[in-house]
């Protein structure tokens, strides 16, 4: 899967989104007039667009050029286009197989740890969700592990009982 550098700011301009660029790079274009202080910017771990002056400050040096449109191009709540959706797979379906049909004390862990991805990844705690996966999944193994030597233990053990001694 291809990922992209989330790292820098991205800003509206003429109803179109643009970046990223360095920090030195927006002052520049607002400097320049290409956009205004009211024009909208955006960085990763910021959770809505927001305008220039309020994110950066009045500074002395910007020029007064025009407003240009301020108008976000996309919801301000959601990222830019340029990230893509994360794939962290949440081991939920097979939590709750494993649970049911191997050993539940075990797989109940397996299945909190997957409840939890989807939220974590929704509020870009990207860390977390990863971590919370990889219990989900050793969760997982770990009762299906056990729910097979409990099962071929339980066979074992009625093998060599002579419970099928009479069956001749």
């Amino acid at each position: 899967m291809k990922t992209y550098s989330m790292s820098g700011w991205f800003y509206s301009k003429d109803g179109q989104q643009l970046g990223p660029v360095s920090r030195e790079q927006l002052e520049t274009e607002v400097q320049s007039g290409n956009i205004s202080q009211e024009s909208l910017i955006w960085k990763e771990g910021q959770a809505d667009w927001l305008s220039f002056s309020k994110v950066m400050g009045d500074t002395a040096a910007v020029s007064s050029a025009p407003a240009q449109s301020a108008a976000a191009p996309y919801n301000p709540a959601v990222a830019p286009v340029s990230q893509t959706p994360v794939a962290i797979p949440s081991y939920l379906w097979q939590a709750i197989t494993v649970t049911v049909l191997c050993c539940w004390p075990f797989g109940i862990v397996a299945i909190v740890n997957a409840a939890k991805v989807n939220g974590l990844i929704a509020s870009n705690q990207l860390d977390a969700a990863r971590e919370a996966s990889e219990k989900a999944k050793k969760w997982s193994i770990i009762t299906l592990l056990v729910g097979l030597v409990v099962v071929c233990g339980y066979i074992a053990i009625v093998a060599t009982s002579g419970v099928f001694d009479g069956l001749q």
